[in-house]
């Protein structure tokens, strides 16, 4: 019997080691869910994801996910492990029952969270009403500290509301984050956005970036996505003068490969959470669920369009079944799937299992060959 080479028996060992990290992993059941209320949104970013399926306007007549619907999901959810609820879009707040709604959440427990461009969160009382319902955190997207910049990639007059809706947040004592989506639409405005939200006292700054898109009829869109390595180096080269210069921290929300970053900053960067020490895509490891308004389930938001398995049942409510779909079910192959090296230099990377060379919607549009070429 042929011996096997040391390269055989690596390349069987890392197989065997990947294998034993999925099964073990992809038990779990979400503790994480993105609850798509609407689709409908009062902005119209040029490099949103979702665009596509976004109506402009207040969406009345558009569809929103059934008050009993979105009730009972997070409360089985909540049963199932679930402990954060984002509430998501489109544009959130535009759902007529959001307040009942996060009450419901935070009765069963769940840290209910809000990701909005904050329009409607520049009316306080609206704020106020959200914080006394149980709200504990609000994501608020500004996408330059430009007005005219921001209401461009917006494609709406939306910076005072925007901005005033972090102000109010603020004052309301709610946990906030500010987000900026980079893109080659704003790539100049990295530092300034920082400074103007460190200046109206923001205690949390991030950024993520534009992704390229799929659409219904699986062509690719680059979506405003900056190169991947003109991205590494812009958000290395913001974090290094912010710390320096400003004494400012800012935190990348977003998954690029690591292997991207110079090497000498990397550790430095990790360190102070600029990009996180768990850092990877939730997707590798089953923790988040997105579940849109009709009950279509996603492994993400990103994936609008192309739902693993429907959980809203003929009764209107999230169907038992839920929890073997997602732990054995087209989930279970989803997550298989998507366990793969997309280049050679990944094999035998530190990072591999934290890393997995970033957000696999980079490599729809761009070549991971041409990029993923050290190991670390």
């Amino acid at each position: 019997m042929k011996s096997k080479t040391r390269q055989e028996i690596r390349n069987e060992n890392v197989l065997n080691f990947l294998i034993s990290l999925v099964k073990g992993v992809i038990q779990m059941l979400p503790t994480t869910a993105w609850i798509v209320l609407t689709y409908s949104c009062n902005n119209r970013c040029c490099f949103c994801y979702a665009k596509d399926g976004c109506s402009m306007g207040d969406g009345h007549n558009d569809e929103w996910m059934d008050y009993s619907f979105a009730c009972n999901a997070i409360q089985k959810l909540a049963r199932l492990g679930v402990k954060n609820c984002l509430l998501i879009g489109g544009e959130p707040t535009l759902y007529p029952d959001i307040v009942p709604l996060v009450s419901i959440g935070a009765k069963c427990g769940v840290h209910m969270k809000l990701v909005s461009n904050g329009r409607k969160l520049a009316d306080y009382d609206f704020v106020l009403r959200l914080k006394e319902a149980g709200l504990i955190h609000s994501s608020v997207s500004l996408e330059a500290a430009r007005e005219e910049k921001h209401n461009f990639i917006t494609q709406t007059s939306s910076f005072a509301e925007s901005l005033q809706g972090a102000k109010n947040l603020l004052k309301a004592e709610i946990s906030a984050n500010s987000i900026m989506t980079i893109s080659t639409l704003n790539v100049d405005d990295i530092v300034a956005n920082a400074i103007l939200m460190h200046s109206i006292g923001m205690p949390n700054i991030l950024y993520n970036f534009s992704l390229p898109s799929i659409d219904e009829q699986g062509g690719v869109t680059d979506s405003f996505a900056l190169d991947p390595r003109d991205n590494a180096k812009a958000i290395t080269e913001a974090y290094l003068y912010l710390k320096r210069k400003k004494g400012i921290h800012i935190s990348f929300f977003a998954t690029l490969p690591l292997c991207l970053f110079p090497e000498e900053i990397l550790d430095e960067m990790r360190e102070d959470m600029t990009i996180g020490r768990d850092y990877h895509c939730h997707i590798y490891y089953g923790t988040g669920v997105a579940i849109e308004p009709n009950g279509d389930v996603l492994p993400c938001t990103h994936f609008v369009g192309s739902p693993l398995f429907n959980a809203k049942g003929s009764n209107g409510e999230l169907v038992e079944s839920f929890e073997e779909q997602w732990e054995y079910g087209i989930h279970l192959d989803f997550v298989k799937e998507a366990w793969h090296y997309p280049a050679e230099a990944c094999e035998g990377c530190k990072y591999w299992g934290k890393c997995f060379a970033g957000c696999p919607f980079i490599w729809t549009f761009f070549e991971p060959k041409k990029y993923l070429t050290r190991r670390i």
